[in-house]
């Protein structure tokens, strides 16, 4: 999973950034996209990336370790919708970077934090109550969550919710995106 959703991450702030720096970000901007299609382009490319990163390792994995799937739908839509948060994270990632060390920096003080508190490596059912609400407000827990119960049935939190957060923090995201290509927010000169 977290292969599949990195890939998208990388993929669309990699994209950003080489483009800002090599100086070719006008090839971008100059055809008449609107910010919704530019959004939609970008998105697209990441959760394509991610989702295909995510099918190759279950298929390797599938070669080894024998894969069963509890709720196929929930597998689907929790990789589709954690691809499409990282993407579109990667691209304001991408926007607000000036170099390749501003990216680093979200990957390194956002993404791996949320990461490592979402429930990736453990339940969070032995921690406190209060860890376990704290959890609650991190989106990637319902990104794992959701995942996990797809795979093996078991879900930490509910399943109802983690939907909508899901939805809810992606729409949340493509608004920030679609305003920062919008207002050109450190993308033109």
């Amino acid at each position: 999973m977290m292969a599949m959703v990195q890939n998208a991450f990388a993929n669309t702030s990699s994209s950003l950034v080489i483009a800002k720096v090599q100086g070719n970000i006008v090839d971008v901007l100059m055809p008449p996209l609107s910010p919704a299609e530019l959004t939609l382009g970008f998105a697209g490319g990441g959760v394509t990336r991610g989702v295909m990163v995510g099918v190759a390792v279950g298929l390797g994995m599938w070669i080894f370790v024998p894969i069963t799937l509890h709720n196929p739908l929930f597998i689907l839509y929790h990789g589709v919708m954690a691809s499409l948060m990282l993407a579109l994270l990667g691209m304001i990632g991408g926007i607000w970077a000036e170099k390749f060390d501003h990216i680093a920096a979200v990957t390194n003080f956002v993404i791996t934090p949320f990461s490592f508190l979402s429930g990736t490596f453990y339940s969070i059912e032995p921690l406190t109550e209060t860890l376990q609400t704290v959890s609650h407000f991190n989106p990637f827990f319902y990104m794992i969550s959701g995942f996990r119960y797809g795979f093996i049935g078991h879900a930490d939190g509910s399943l109802t919710l983690g939907l909508v957060v899901m939805a809810l923090f992606n729409l949340f995201l493509w608004g920030v995106t679609y305003r920062m290509f919008a207002t050109g927010y450190r993308l033109k000169p």
